[in-house]
């Protein structure tokens, strides 16, 4: 499925693609399993688990929309899909930190924009630090970098 996407869209769209197939694969395995703990958990009398789709709506979009932003951000500066690329990871990192802060502060009524910012500088860096460390394991799966 994803050659297909990949094959039948532009060069832009393919972080997505690789974001929805993730979030496609996770909601897959999370609903029969969450049926299967709830049954569980019924049959002892406790409360059963649910699958909750507005939490899965509200972590996926703006993970989706930062994918977008990655794809387009390195499309316009000039990379290759197969690069690197850390100012777009970063702003990828800043708009799903974004998009997520808003979504949270619209939610739940409160006017507390500077926490907007918290969430864009904290998803900013944590998205560095995974583009890094993917990095890294590539340098060392080339056999560029040597550990130990």
């Amino acid at each position: 499925m994803i050659r297909y996407v990949f094959a039948h869209s532009r060069v832009q769209f393919h972080p997505a693609a690789w974001a929805l197939t993730y979030a496609v694969m996770f909601v897959g395995l999370m609903v029969p399993t969450l049926f299967v703990l709830s049954l569980i958990f019924e049959a002892f009398g406790g409360s059963g688990v649910r699958l909750d789709y507005l939490t899965n709506a509200v972590v996926y979009g703006p993970v989706l929309f930062g994918e977008l932003v990655r794809g387009h951000v390195k499309y316009w500066l000039g990379y290759r899909p197969e690069e690197t690329c850390f100012p777009a990871i970063g702003i990828a990192g800043l708009a799903t930190g974004g998009v997520f802060g808003a979504t949270m502060a619209m939610k739940w009524g409160q006017e507390l924009w500077l926490e907007l910012l918290g969430w864009s500088g904290g998803v900013a860096a944590l998205y560095l630090l995974v583009g890094w460390l993917i990095r890294l394991e590539e340098k060392k799966r080339r056999g560029s970098i040597r550990f130990g």
